[in-house]
């Protein structure tokens, strides 16, 4: 790994900076607090500077899968300032939904979905030009998302309720999450497929395996699913074979 460029202060002002690389890795975009976003190339050159109608601070940045244009989402605004890369022209795009909280383009970059702090939804199209809100996708704040490949919106809020939507905006699955913290900063979550996800609020780890979980005393936790109880050591995160229990399936509930 090298160091490619190193940009001055004088860019940001004082505070965090948000950035994103293009999909392609030619650009980077950059946002601090002095309402300003900067686009360098891979030499740290200047190739553009997009001045926003408002000074509030800049909280994400979102290229489309083509790199052809940029999401901008600032604090508390209702406006979504659309850069194109091509024309290096800006489109304010007013989605009448106040306090974003994220943003993401579709796999194949025509569809915007942008997510709120009351847990509403707008989806925006580039080809048509048009906007469909969502009132009431979630109950609170919108997290984090993601499309895949048939243009399905996955979405994950602060009322621990995932959802799944169509282009259209409808809802055609939600379910909600249950979680388990245990340990030092370890949170567990366990998924009707049977699938438990182990992650560290500390530290990159993750770990999967086919069990759901119950606690039973420090360091134990007991799975328990259709085929039976699996016993998992949480020092490993590894199944005890030996002390998994296999249930027939007039003995499963």
């Amino acid at each position: 790994m090298k160091k490619l460029f190193k940009l001055a202060s004088k860019f940001h002002g004082v505070g965090p900076v948000v950035f994103a690389w293009h999909p392609n890795g030619t650009f980077l975009a950059t946002a601090g607090k002095n309402g300003l976003v900067h686009i360098f190339d891979r030499q740290g050159e200047q190739h553009d500077e997009i001045g926003l109608d408002l000074t509030a601070p800049v909280i994400a940045l979102e290229w489309d899968t083509e790199g052809s244009t940029l999401a901008i989402l600032q604090q508390g605004s209702s406006v979504v300032p659309l850069w194109d890369n091509g024309t290096r022209s800006t489109l304010s795009l007013d989605t009448n939904l106040k306090d974003p909280t994220f943003a993401r383009w579709s796999r194949e970059g025509s569809l915007l979905a942008v997510g709120t702090q009351k847990g509403n939804l707008v989806l925006y199209s580039k080809i048509t030009r048009k906007l469909v809100p969502v009132v009431g996708k979630h109950s609170r704040r919108i997290l984090c998302g993601s499309w895949n490949g048939d243009d399905k919106l996955v979405l994950g809020g602060e009322d621990r309720m995932l959802t799944v939507s169509n282009p259209q905006g409808d809802t055609i699955e939600q379910r909600e999450l249950s979680y388990t913290w245990f340990a030092d900063g370890m949170i567990m979550i366990a998924f009707s497929e049977g699938y438990l996800i182990v992650i560290s609020t500390k530290i990159d780890v993750r770990t999967e395996t086919q069990t759901g979980l119950k606690p039973t005393k420090p360091m134990i936790s007991l799975g328990i699913g259709d085929s039976g109880i699996k016993v998992v050591d949480l020092t490993t995160f590894t199944e005890v074979a030996a002390d998994s229990i296999k249930l027939s399936d007039t003995e499963v509930l």
